[in-house]
């Protein structure tokens, strides 16, 4: 077992919805034995390499707007 812990990334289903969490571990096997412990089925999708905003919302509220006006005409404000 490594002794390093690493923040893993944790998905699971609840009422249609697609949910993740971050759980911190040495390796894949204890992720799956925490969640067990704490009553959760969830699928282990891999390590978190880079946690951040990438897209800020400002920026897509910017492009949306730039797209409806290529698509249906009008000029920029």
């Amino acid at each position: 077992m490594a002794d390093k812990l690493t923040w893993f990334v944790c998905s699971y289903r609840f009422n249609g919805r697609t949910f993740a969490v971050h759980i911190e571990a040495r390796d894949r096997e204890e992720v799956t034995t925490r969640l067990r412990a704490i009553g959760v089925n969830a699928c282990v999708n891999g390590e978190l390499v880079l946690e951040g905003n990438l897209f800020p919302r400002f920026r897509l509220a910017r492009l949306r707007r730039f797209i409806a006006l290529a698509l249906f005409g009008g000029t920029r404000p």
